[in-house]
């Protein structure tokens, strides 16, 4: 048996192109307070926080409902579903 690792390596330089992975953050460039800025620790500074509050943010823009989580909800199925364990012979069977 071969070596996986290598033939991973030669799979990965075949079908991707070799990036360099501490150049990604500068893909980031944003603007703030009127200036442009693609230095890496800043990109996260900025983020960071961006990422961390979003979702309040979003949902504080989303208006209170006037119904119940119920109301949305179809009538209880009466009937149960019961899953058991299996085995080949059993599925030989059906």
């Amino acid at each position: 048996m071969g070596d996986i690792k290598s033939t991973w390596k030669a799979i990965n330089s075949i079908i991707r192109k070799q990036t360099d992975k501490t150049t990604i953050c500068s893909f980031f460039t944003y603007e703030l307070q009127g200036r442009t800025s693609t230095d890496p620790s800043e990109t996260a500074s900025w983020l960071c926080p961006f990422f961390t509050n979003i979702g309040n943010e979003c949902a504080a823009w989303i208006p209170q409902s006037t119904k119940c989580h119920n109301e949305y909800m179809p009538e209880r199925v009466k009937e149960c579903l019961f899953l058991t364990p299996t085995d080949e012979f059993e599925m030989l069977g059906l």
